[in-house]
């Protein structure tokens, strides 16, 4: 096969315009990258270990989102999600966010004299204060109004972010 067919007719590309990305196949993405927010919150984590002879597997290869790149004892096989697929999930997510009403917001404040920020997803800045404040409670015992008035949490909306609901940032925060 000549360099100038490769370039034009790669099978990736071929294969991801004969398939469809369901439901399921999102969700599987979310979860292989540690399932985040939304494209404000940078993915944790990129894998995903399952039987290397498993439906799933054969699946993962045909959509066309999924690279494969190491096989572990047992028979299972690391997959990894492509930008690509990547991008799919940040779009089911801002999907997800707008139907709820959801806007990105910056929490923050002062934790033991260290400036703590924190992107959330909420309906209000009120909403995303009790939703930091959610993610913190195991370790602030006296509750939420303690919390507001110790820590004075100060919020504003993720900048780059359009009151209309869209963003002017790609997921790796690079204006468009």
């Amino acid at each position: 096969m000549s360099e100038d067919v490769k370039v034009r007719g790669d099978a990736p590309s071929l294969r991801e315009s004969l398939v469809t990305v369901t439901e399921a196949d999102l969700r599987a993405m979310y979860h292989a990258l540690g399932c985040p927010e939304g494209r404000w919150i940078t993915p944790y984590r990129n894998y995903y270990a399952i039987d290397a002879d498993s439906s799933d597997a054969r699946r993962f290869m045909q959509l066309g989102r999924w690279v494969k790149y190491r096989d572990i004892p047992g028979g299972l096989s690391y997959f990894s999600v492509t930008p690509e697929g990547i991008e799919d999930v940040f779009g089911w997510l801002d999907d997800r966010a707008d139907r709820k009403g959801l806007r990105p917001y910056v929490v923050s404040s002062q934790w033991v004299g260290d400036h703590v920020e924190r992107t959330v997803l909420a309906k209000s800045p009120s909403g995303a204060r009790y939703a930091y404040f959610l993610e913190i409670s195991d370790v602030w015992p006296d509750g939420f109004g303690d919390w507001l008035n110790r820590m004075q949490p100060r919020v504003r909306l993720l900048p780059g972010y359009r009151k209309d609901g869209s963003s002017q940032q790609t997921s790796t925060g690079s204006p468009q």
